[in-house]
């Protein structure tokens, strides 16, 4: 896959599914070079066309596999991150959903597999499980409802900085490489989004993210609504904390 406006596509769809006329907006390209390439794709295997649900006017592309990872290289700085962690979470055990998280995170990345996509799809499902808890109220309450609930599964701190648009900054005191960082404010940005869609019924995306401090342990993101389209919930992942 080398071609560039198939690489946009993929990279628009591996977000949310859209339609042509959205994909020519995102990416720039005229509706005749999307539709041609969109063609090659589907007769490829690499996408799917079904109706629009909110739509039947419309219809909607997808990826005909969902992204959960991705092969980079080895992550040398990471491997004395992840043992510090364990020690971190065998001296505080009621902080180990959170810390196993951080620690299974950061030592995948450590042998070259990037749980980016991944990681996005389990805070998504995360929030999914706390649907019903969440799903009405203030935007406000529900926001510093969520962060509370963040904060005590061990996850991270986490602050809201304004309500619109959504804007976050976490923090961890688990130190790692950036690369870790990454995937495990992919997990957040996963978390906040997919509960923001819950409570409203509009789906949300990060507009921007950026990983910072001396040990990679901040992450600061921005959420807006993505206009025209609706959440759909597609997972359901059981979560406790003791």
């Amino acid at each position: 896959m080398s071609n560039e406006v198939r690489l946009l596509i993929l990279k628009e769809l591996s977000q949310s599914p859209m339609s042509p006329k959205d994909m020519c907006v995102s990416t720039g390209r005229a509706m005749s070079t999307v539709s041609s390439h969109l063609k090659t794709m589907l007769d490829d295997g690499l996408v799917v066309c079904v109706p629009d649900p909110d739509d039947g006017r419309r219809r909607v592309y997808s990826l005909a596999a969902r992204p959960v990872a991705a092969s980079v290289g080895r992550d040398e700085g990471a491997r004395a991150s992840y043992l510090g962690i364990l020690e971190r979470l065998a001296a505080n055990p009621v902080r180990a959903p959170g810390l196993l998280l951080n620690a299974l995170t950061v030592a995948i990345t450590a042998e070259g597999i990037n749980l980016a996509p991944v990681m996005e799809n389990l805070g998504s499902g995360l929030a999914d499980s706390l649907a019903d808890e969440y799903r009405n109220g203030r935007t406000e309450d529900v926001l510093s409802s969520l962060r509370d609930f963040y904060e005590y599964a061990g996850i991270g701190e986490a602050s809201i900085f304004s309500y619109s648009p959504v804007s976050v900054i976490t923090h961890t005191r688990c130190e790692t490489t950036f690369r870790a960082a990454e995937a495990m404010g992919r997990f957040t940005q996963g978390f906040f989004s997919r509960a923001m869609g819950n409570l409203t019924g509009k789906e949300f995306r990060a507009v921007s993210s950026e990983v910072f401090g001396a040990g990679n342990n901040y992450h600061r993101f921005t959420l807006e609504q993505v206009p025209g389209r609706r959440v759909r919930i597609q997972y359901n992942i059981a979560f406790s904390v003791v």
